[in-house]
């Protein structure tokens, strides 16, 4: 069974216009999980798409989680979109979890990034 994984490596910053992120604190490598999250999984409607105060920070499940919603503990739910990202994101079931990982190499001081994979409900940034 796998744990969970927060990289000493990454931290969490204001970041101009978009609010709170996730920065690299020194260089990570392509590859590198950066956090291993656990999931807060929740029923089908206790979180709705929009208008609740923490749409925008759950992630959406679909089978076997009947599409419910799932809040990432750790940083998970602070990663900004990007049509560019840096990292790329996974589901892992056992147990329940968000998995990041970099598709390239990222710089100290830069700030991790994820495809939401969704229409985007603002205005990117």
């Amino acid at each position: 069974m796998a744990g969970y994984l927060l990289s000493p490596c990454i931290t969490v910053m204001a970041i101009p216009g978009k609010g709170r992120g996730i920065v690299a604190t020194a260089r990570i490598e392509a590859g590198t999980v950066v956090e291993r999250s656990p999931l807060l999984v929740l029923p089908p409607g206790v979180i709705p798409d929009r208008g609740h105060p923490l749409s925008d920070f759950v992630y959406v499940l679909h089978e076997p989680h009947e599409d419910g919603r799932a809040l990432g503990l750790g940083y998970a739910s602070l990663y900004n979109h990007s049509r560019n990202p840096n990292c790329d994101w996974d589901f892992d079931s056992a147990p329940p979890a968000i998995v990041m990982t970099a598709i390239r190499g990222i710089e100290a001081g830069e700030e991790l990034t994820i495809d939401y994979g969704i229409p985007l409900w603002f205005r990117e940034a």
